[in-house]
C-alpha cells in the first residue's frame, strides 16, 4: 500500500500551529523539533538564525518531487513558535538531501543557500533573500551560472562582505548585499565533497575549516587554513583531528570575546563495526581561545549511541545554538534543537542499528534481522508487522544464534514468518526494550511481493479467435513478444491479427482513497502499454465451457493450434465458451468480466463482453475491504482499440501497417452525422486504410502482388493478388445501465465516442498516483463525441473508394478508438453492467481472391476493386445487428444451439490410405450426419467434402491420397432442421458443429515404405520437410529415390557434428519415412538432416540435399 500521511500532519501542523502554540522550552536538553513527521525520514539539515530578538529556523517540508523550505519563528526564546511561512520551492527526487545555509547580513537582509543532493549537478544550488525580516522572498536564483556547491555555507565577514564557501577549489563573495556573486580561486585543491565552513577574525584575518577524506583508514580529518587578506590567499593546511577519530561537516561559530567553537560530525566504532561497518555517530565540539591556533580536544555534544549529525550552528545570544539529524526513537532522522554548554544529552534511548530481511519468495518465509545497541543492555526484541492492513504479533526475536540471528548474544536478533503470497504487502517494525524496560518502536521492511502472473487464455472456438487477459485488457506484447498479436479472422488462416492493444481504464472524480489522500481524477489503467499491476487485482481467471475439449488425435500425437486446459465444464453456460474474470482495483471497484463466444455457425465471429461494475471498498488482492462506505462520483469506464489489420499485408504493404498507421476508424450511434436507420447501433470500426508510403499500387484491401524480400507472413505463393487485409473489425455497444438503481439500457452511451493518437503521452506511462497525467486521462474519459469523425477528417467528403488522405494525419502511430461510459455513481453495494461485442467481417476468401486477381491483371480499376472491399462495412453491421438480437437487452441470449461436436477425432497415417474414426456422446441438439473436410499442403488450403457418414458410424478410410503429400482434415455434425428456430438472424435448415473443435494442425501422409508399386514412376530425388516442425520429442522425415542405391540418412547439429545415423543401406527405388528421437539429452536447437545417394558408378554420391530442423522443449 502507498502511504502519503506525512503531507497531511504537515498540513494539520501548519493550520493548527497558529491557534497552538508549539513549545519547544529552555534547551536544558536537545528537543525534537515539532513541524515534521515522525513517520517520514527528514532529507534536509535546518537552519537557525537569530535576529530582531527572534529566533528563525528555516526546514524543509520533506516532500518529493517537488518539496518547500518553511521558516518558523520565535520571539520568546524558543517557548513558543509561529506558523510557517513559505521561503522556496524546488524539485527533488526522493532521498535526495538538502544542505541550507543562512546569514543576517549588516543591512538586516536575511540571505539562504541550499543544494540538493551529494552528486554535483548544475543548478542545484540555490540562493534567495528577504528584505523584510522573512515575511517575503525572492525567487531562487544560482550563485554563479550553473555552479553546483556540494555543502554550502553563507557568512559575512567583519567588512560586510558575503562569502559562500563549499564549491571545489573557488570561494564566492559579495559585495553589495548578494545581488551578485564573484569567483575567487582558493590556491588549493580540494575533493567536490569537501565541506568547508569560514569565519571572520576581524577585517583582514579570515579561517576556513574543512574535512578531508582518508581512504587508508576510512575516516574524514578536520583541517584549518588562515588568510591574512580578506581570503586572497591561505596558509598551508593544518590538522585539527590529531586521533584516529573520523570527523566531517565542520561548523564554526564565534562568541563577541573571540573565542571560536567548531563542531563536527564524530564517528566511532560500535561492536558491529568489524563485521557489518556500523558506527556510532554524535556531534562533537571543541574550543580555540587564540583564533583557532590550537583547539580543545573533542567533546561529545550528544551521547545516543545510533546516528547524531548533519548539524548546523548560528550565534543565539553569544552563544551556540545547535540544529542536528537524529534517528533516535523514532528510527528515522527528525530535526533536534539543543544549545553547547546549555543542553545536557541525558536521552540514551536503545537503537536499532541496522535491520535486514530475506530475499522474497511466493509461499515461502521471510527471515527478519535487527541489529540492535543500548547504553544498559537489551531486555527483548518483538516484530510486529502488518500484513494487507491486518496488524500481526507481536512476535518474539531471539539472540541464541538458532534463528538466522548470527552468534548468541551478539546482539542480532533474528526470527522467520509467513509464508507469504502474491500481491501481499508486509510492513514490519521492531520493538526493542531495554533492560530499564524502555521500549522504542522502530521502522522496518516495507515488502511488496509481486503480481499473480499475468494468465493468458485464447477464445477460438469460433471463426473469430483472441486471447484474453487476466489482467482485464489486452495490452501491447501482452501475450508474446509481438505488437500485431490476436483478434483473428477467419480463424483458420494465418496471419489474420487485427489488434494491436487495448487499453481500459476506470476513471472517478473528487476520490479520496484508503490512505486519506485526495484525488482531484483517480484513474486506473490496464494497458494500452502498461500492465496494470498494483492497479488491478486478478481473483479469478477461468475458461469454461458448456461440454468437455473434444480430442483431435493425428498419429497418436494431440493437434491443437491454442494448446489449452478447460478449467471448468458447465452444461448449463449460455454460451459455448466462456471466460470469466474477476477483479478488485485500487478505486474499490471490482470488475467481474465474461466474455462469452458462440460456436453456432451463424454466429461465431463476434464476442460478447460482458462487465458488471460492484463498488465493494476492496482497492486491493486480500478480502479485507478497505473503503466499505466509500461513495465514488463521476465514474467513467473507458476503453481504448488500436486495431491494425492485419498481419498478412504488414510486411508486403509496410511494416508502419502493423502498428495500425493506416487504420481508418468510423463511428455509428454518436449523434455526429445523420446515420441510415437500419444502422442506428451505438459502434465504432475500422478497415484498412490508405499507406501513404506504399506507392506500387492502391493498398485498400491489401493486394498481395509480390512475396516480400524477407518473406514473412506471406505465403511464397500466394502472390495472385488476393485481397490480404479485407477485413472490417469494431465493437458494438449491446447494453450499458442507466443507473445503479435503474438497468435499463442508456441509449446515450457510451457518454464518449472519439479517436485518439495512438502514441500520445496518455497511453504509456500511466500511474494511478500522477495526478497531472490523471487530470488529462480523465478529459479524455469524459470528453463526448468527436467531431468530426475520424473517417471524415481524413476524408472529408466521404470519398473512401478513391482514398486522397492520410489515415495517419501526420502521427507517427495512427489513430485509436475510445469508447466511454458515464458518468456514474456508485454506492456501497451498488453495481453498473456495461456489454459489448467485438466482431469481424468481411468479403469472403473467394472474393477476395477474384477481385484481387483481376485487379492485379488490370480488369478492373482500383475504385471497382474498392467498391467491393467496402461491401465488407454492411457485413459487419449485420453481424453487429445479430449480436444486438442474440443479446436481447440482458434477457437471455437467443440463438438456437447447434449440435455438439465429436468427442474424439483420430487421424492415422497408413500404408496408401489415412484412417479416421470418431465418437459422439449423444448429447445435445440431435445430430442427423457427419461430414469430413479435407485438404492437402497446409491446414489453412481450401477443404473438399470427401464423406458423409450416418450417426452409427465411426471410422472412414481415405485411400484417395497421394504419397508425399501431406493432408489435414476436420468433422463436423449436422444437426436437425427441426433444432433452429431462426432467432437472431439464423438463416433456416440443419446447423452444423464448429469446424474448429475438430480442426486438425498437423499434417499426414502415407506411411508407405519400399518398392514402389509398378504403376506409379518417381523421376526424382526429393527429400521432404519433417513433420511435426518444430518438433518435441519425436518427427518424421520422409525422402524418395527414382532408383535403386545406397542411402544414408544422417542427422548433425549446427557445429556439424553428427548426432545420428537414421539409414546407411542399399535401398531399391521408392518413397520412404522414418522416425527421428530427440530422446536421450538433446537440447532445444536446431538440427540438420543430410540424405545422401550413392550408385554404384559414383562413389562420392551423386545426390546430396539437406534440411533444417527445429527441436523445442
Amino acid at each position: 500500500m502507498k502511504k502519503s500521511r506525512g503531507f497531511l500532519l504537515l498540513i494539520f501542523l501548519l493550520i493548527n500551529s497558529s491557534v497552538f502554540p508549539i513549545r519547544i522550552g529552555d534547551f536544558s536538553k536537545p528537543i525534537r523539533f515539532p513541524f515534521q513527521d515522525s513517520t517520514k525520514i527528514n532529507y534536509c539539515q535546518a537552519q537557525t538564525l537569530f535576529t530582531n530578538n527572534e529566533i528563525l529556523l528555516f526546514y524543509s517540508a520533506n516532500n518529493s518531487p517537488e518539496d518547500t523550505i518553511f521558516i518558523t519563528r520565535s520571539s520568546d526564546n524558543g517557548e513558543n513558535w509561529s506558523t510557517p511561512v513559505y521561503v522556496a520551492s524546488y524539485p527533488r527526487v526522493a532521498e535526495e538531501m538538502i544542505f541550507i545555509s543562512g546569514t543576517v547580513s549588516s543591512t538586516g537582509r536575511i540571505l539562504i543557500i541550499f543544494s540538493i543532493g551529494e552528486i554535483p549537478t548544475n543548478n542545484k544550488t540555490k540562493i534567495v533573500h528577504s528584505d523584510d525580516n522573512g515575511a517575503s522572498w525572492s525567487l531562487p536564483q544560482n550563485v554563479i551560472g550553473s555552479a553546483y556547491i556540494s555543502y554550502p555555507k553563507i557568512t559575512e565577514a567583519t567588512d560586510g562582505k558575503l562569502w559562500i564557501v563549499g564549491r571545489i577549489n573557488y570561494f564566492f563573495y559579495s559585495t553589495n548585499d548578494g545581488n551578485s556573486w564573484s569567483a575567487r580561486n582558493i590556491g588549493f585543491t580540494n575533493s567536490i565533497n569537501t565541506s568547508f565552513d569560514l569565519i571572520s577574525l576581524d577585517s583582514l584575518n579570515y579561517l576556513t575549516v574543512y574535512d578531508k577524506y582518508d581512504s587508508n583508514n576510512d575516516t574524514y580529518k578536520i583541517y584549518f587554513r588562515k588568510s591574512t587578506n580578506s581570503g586572497d590567499s591561505w596558509s598551508a593546511e593544518t590538522i585539527i583531528t590529531e586521533t584516529d577519530r573520523s570527523e566531517k561537516r565542520p561548523c564554526l561559530f564565534k562568541e563577541s570575546n573571540g573565542t571560536l567553537w567548531l563542531v563536527t560530525q564524530s564517528k566511532d566504532s560500535t561492536s558491529f563495526t568489524p563485521n557489518y561497518n556500523i558506527y556510532q555517530q554524535n556531534v562533537s565540539f571543541r574550543k580555540s581561545t587564540n583564533s583557532g591556533d590550537s583547539w580543545d580536544a573533542t567533546t561529545n555534544f550528544t551521547s545516543y549511541l545510533g546516528f547524531d549529525g548533519t548539524q548546523n550552528i548560528c550565534n543565539y545570544n553569544d552563544n551556540p545554538l545547535v540544529t542536528f539529524l537524529s534517528d533516535r526513537w523514532y528510527g528515522r532522522n527528525q530535526i533536534w534543537v539543543g544549545q553547547i554548554g546549555v543542553s545536557e544529552d541525558s536521552d540514551s534511548p536503545p537503537v536499532l542499528y541496522k535491520f535486514e530481511n530475506s530475499g522474497i519468495t511466493i509461499n515461502a518465509p521471510i527471515s527478519f534481522r535487527a541489529f540492535v545497541g543500548s547504553s544498559i543492555g537489551i531486555q527483548k526484541i518483538e516484530l510486529l508487522y502488518e500484513a494487507n492492513n491486518i496488524l500481526q504479533g507481536p512476535f518474539p526475536m531471539f539472540d541464541d544464534g538458532n534463528h538466522d540471528d548470527g552468534l548468541a548474544g551478539d546482539n542480532i536478533w533474528g526470527i522467520n514468518v509467513g509464508p507469504f503470497s502474491f500481491y501481499d504487502v508486509i510492513t514490519a517494525s521492531f520493538v526493542v526494550t531495554d533492560n530499564n524496560s524502555l521500549s522504542v518502536t522502530f521502522p522496518g521492511s516495507s515488502l511488496v511481493f509481486p503480481a499473480l502472473p499475468v494468465q493468458n487464455k485464447w477464445l477460438s472456438i469460433g471463426s473469430l479467435h483472441n486471447w484474453y487477459s487476466s489482467r482485464g485488457s489486452e495490452v501491447e506484447e501482452g501475450y508474446v513478444n509481438q505488437q500485431q498479436y490476436g483478434l483473428r479472422w477467419p480463424g483458420i488462416y494465418k496471419y489474420q491479427d487485427m489488434q494491436a492493444a487495448k487499453g481500459f481504464w476506470i476513471g472517478a472524480a473528487n476520490f479520496t482513497d484508503e490512505n486519506a489522500r485526495f484525488f482531484p481524477y483517480k484513474v486506473v489503467h490496464v494497458g494500452p502499454r502498461v500492465s496494470g499491476e498494483f492497479e488491478f487485482y486478478q481473483k479469478e481467471f477461468k475458461l469454461i465451457s458448456k461440454f468437455d475439449k473434444p480430442e483431435v488425435i493425428v498419429n497418436t500425437i494431440p493437434s491443437q493450434i491454442y494448446p489449452y486446459q478447460l478449467d471448468e465444464v458447465n452444461p448449463d453456460l449460455p454460451c459455448d465458451r466462456m471466460i470469466y474474470n474477476l477483479l478488485n482495483t485500487q478505486l474499490g471497484i471490482t470488475v467481474e468480466r465474461k466474455i462469452y463466444q458462440f460456436s453456432q455457425e451463424y454466429h461465431s465471429n463476434y464476442l460478447i463482453n460482458e462487465y458488471t461494475f460492484t463498488n465493494t471498498g476492496n482497492v486491493d488482492y486480500d478480502d479485507f475491504i478497505e473503503l466499505p462506505n466509500n461513495t465514488i462520483n463521476g465514474i467513467y469506464f473507458y476503453y481504448l482499440f488500436r486495431w491494425a489489420i492485419n498481419a498478412n499485408t504488414r510486411y508486403a504493404i509496410g511494416n508502419a501497417t502493423g502498428w495500425g498507421i493506416n487504420t481508418m476508424l468510423d463511428t455509428r450511434g454518436d449523434g455526429i452525422m445523420g446515420d441510415p436507420p437500419d444502422e442506428n447501433f451505438r459502434a465504432q470500426y475500422a478497415w484498412h486504410g490508405r499507406f501513404t508510403h506504399f506507392i506500387t499500387y492502391d493498398n485498400i484491401g491489401g493486394p498481395l502482388w509480390s512475396y516480400p524480400g524477407d518473406g514473412l507472413n506471406v505465403e511464397k505463393g500466394d502472390t495472385v493478388g488476393r485481397l490480404g487485409a479485407n477485413q472490417f473489425t469494431g465493437v458494438v455497444t449491446l447494453h450499458a445501465d442507466k443507473s445503479a438503481s435503474d438497468n435499463s439500457d442508456d441509449s446515450n452511451q457510451p457518454f464518449t465516442t472519439s479517436w485518439e493518437g495512438s502514441d500520445e503521452p496518455l497511453t504509456s506511462g500511466n500511474d494511478a498516483f500522477n495526478d497531472q497525467k490523471m487530470a488529462g486521462e480523465y478529459a479524455w474519459m469524459s470528453k463526448g463525441h468527436r467531431s468530426p469523425r475520424h473517417a471524415y477528417a481524413v476524408e472529408p467528403l466521404g470519398n473512401f473508394s478513391e482514398p486522397t488522405g492520410d489515415p495517419a494525419l501526420g502521427t507517427p502511430g495512427g489513430f485509436s478508438a475510445a469508447n466511454g461510459y458515464g458518468p456514474y455513481t456508485l454506492g456501497p453495494g451498488e453495481s453498473i453492467t456495461i456489454v459489448w461485442a467485438e466482431a469481424a467481417d468481411g468479403i469472403d476468401r473467394e472474393t477476395a481472391i477474384n477481385i484481387g486477381r483481376q485487379y492485379k491483371w488490370g480488369q478492373i480499376t482500383a475504385k471497382q476493386k474498392n467498391e467491393i472491399v467496402l461491401t465488407g462495412k454492411d457485413s459487419l453491421f449485420q453481424t453487429f445487428r445479430k449480436g444486438i438480437l442474440n443479446y436481447n437487452n440482458g434477457n437471455g441470449f437467443l440463438i438456437p444451439q447447434s449440435p455438439n461436436p465429436p468427442t474424439k477425432f483420430k487421424v492415422n497415417s497408413g500404408e496408401d490410405k489415412v484412417y479416421l474414426s470418431w465418437s459422439h456422446t449423444g448429447l445435445g441438439p440431435s445430430v442427423k450426419l457427419f461430414e469430413i473436410f479435407r485438404t492437402s499442403g497446409s491446414y489453412d488450403s481450401v477443404y473438399t467434402l470427401i464423406h458423409t457418414a450416418f450417426p452409427v458410424d465411426t471410422s472412414f478410410i481415405d485411400s484417395a491420397i497421394q504419397r508425399g503429400i501431406t493432408y489435414y482434415y476436420y468433422i463436423q455434425s449436422i444437426g436437425d432442421s427441426l433444432d433452429n428456430d431462426g432467432q437472431a438472424m439464423t438463416p433456416s435448415g440443419s446447423l452444423r458443429s464448429s469446424r474448429y473443435y475438430t480442426q486438425t494442425y498437423d499434417p499426414v501422409s502415407s506411411t508407405l515404405t519400399g518398392i514402389l508399386g509398378g504403376n506409379v514412376s518417381l523421376n526424382e530425388y526429393k527429400l521432404y520437410q519433417n513433420y511435426p516442425n518444430p518438433f518435441n520429442p519425436i518427427t518424421k522425415i520422409s525422402w524418395q529415390s527414382p532408383i535403386s542405391s545406397w542411402q544414408a540418412l544422417k542427422v548433425f547439429d549446427v557445429l556439424g557434428n553428427e548426432v545420428a545415423t537414421l539409414v546407411n543401406e542399399y535401398k531399391p527405388a521408392g518413397y520412404y519415412e522414418v522416425e527421428f528421437s530427440a530422446n536421450g539429452g538433446l537440447p532445444s536447437g536446431v538440427y540438420f538432416y543430410r540424405l545422401q545417394v550413392y550408385t554404384a558408378n559414383s562413389g562420392a554420391g551423386n545426390y546430396l540435399e539437406t534440411k533444417k530442423m527445429l527441436l523445442v522443449k
